[in-house]
């Protein structure tokens, strides 16, 4: 077994390393390498912003649970709702979303045979197969014309 070098030749445009662009690709990841890049927007001291973050950084620091979205009013029609899913859901009761839908329209009965024909296995996908015998005859102009006969 003899070893065997194999030449590469290197695909695109030869890289000028003295080109500004380079330069400054190789000066930004030199300050990316040091953590002096930074990014998004700088932060205003002093904004309303700020003022808020720093209300929340106390929060946590005291060991408040800081909670996200408005407030649950107790009373209210949608705690009344929620208390009533939550019960049917302990109760062992299907939750349905939506509109229920129309036992007797044609598109539903559609749904439930082809549900139905599936489940026994004698639903056949794709087109049906004709039962017409095609003939090819030969005419004056050299061209293949078809006709059909009813067998």
């Amino acid at each position: 077994m003899t070893n065997q070098t194999i030449e590469v030749k290197l695909l695109g445009r030869p890289v000028n390393e003295n080109s500004n662009r380079q330069i400054r690709l190789k000066e930004k990841e030199q300050l990316r390498a040091q953590g002096l890049i930074k990014r998004g927007r700088p932060a205003v001291e002093g904004s309303k912003n700020a003022y808020i973050k720093s209300l929340r950084e106390e929060k946590l620091a005291q060991g408040i649970e800081l909670k996200r979205g408005r407030p649950a009013v107790e009373g209210s029609k949608n705690a009344y709702v929620k208390a009533l899913r939550e019960a049917k859901l302990a109760n062992g009761i299907e939750l349905r979303r939506g509109r229920p839908a129309n036992v007797e329209s044609k598109n539903y009965q559609r749904e439930k045979d082809l549900e139905n024909r599936r489940m026994n296995g004698t639903l056949k996908l794709g087109r049906p197969k004709s039962n017409d015998v095609v003939i090819n005859i030969k005419t004056k102009d050299k061209v293949n014309a078809k006709t059909k006969v009813m067998s």
